[in-house]
């Protein structure tokens, strides 16, 4: 009875101590949920923000105007940035100087670097836009793919440690240590 006893003691105790160490790790608290305010909300991603202008130029809609609408629909940001774009260029600014502005914003430098370069070679020489577009969209979603299957290999590594800090102490305590102590009795 005792050592059944210690040995749940044990395992309680081993797998505290693997918890708090879990939580212990330094700039990895989960974020705040905030409601209602669009400043929180997450902005669209890159993908989906190319393929809201390429449903937009499939429905035969300019590329000013598809950058317009999708500036409306997303808002601050990037959207505010490709409002920008398709108000210059409506009014007649040369390409490189209507993204000027896009391009050079840190916080969606990158995305913006996206857009341009799927539809330059559209303006610049009329070509279709759509291909471009989709092999853009492609290329994004495998980027992001692969970010992601590197962030789970990365998490079951760090997931077995923890594993197995709890099941080894529970397995010698439970299992090990009754079994020697009913064969040397």
């Amino acid at each position: 009875m005792i050592p059944a006893m210690l040995s749940a003691l044990c395992a309680a105790i081993c797998t505290g101590l693997c918890v708090a160490l879990s939580r212990a790790q330094p700039g990895r608290a989960l974020p705040n949920a905030h409601q209602g305010d669009e400043e929180d909300m997450p902005l669209p991603s890159d993908t989906l923000i190319l393929s809201m202008i390429a449903v937009a130029m499939r429905r035969g809609t300019s590329l000013p105007r598809a950058l317009d609408a999708v500036g409306e629909n997303i808002g601050r940001g990037c959207g505010v940035l490709l409002l920008g774009v398709a108000r210059l260029l409506n009014e007649g600014y040369p390409w490189h100087d209507a993204w000027s502005l896009a391009l050079s914003d840190e916080a969606h430098g990158a995305t913006m670097a996206l857009v341009h370069d799927a539809l330059a070679d559209s303006w610049a020489y009329g070509s279709a836009p759509m291909e471009r577009l989709e092999a853009t969209i492609a290329q994004v979603d495998e980027n992001e793919r692969s970010q992601i299957e590197q962030g789970a290999s990365r998490l079951s590594i760090r997931l077995l440690v923890p594993t197995g800090l709890c099941f080894l102490p529970a397995f010698l305590f439970i299992g090990v240590i009754p079994a020697i102590a009913s064969f040397a009795s």
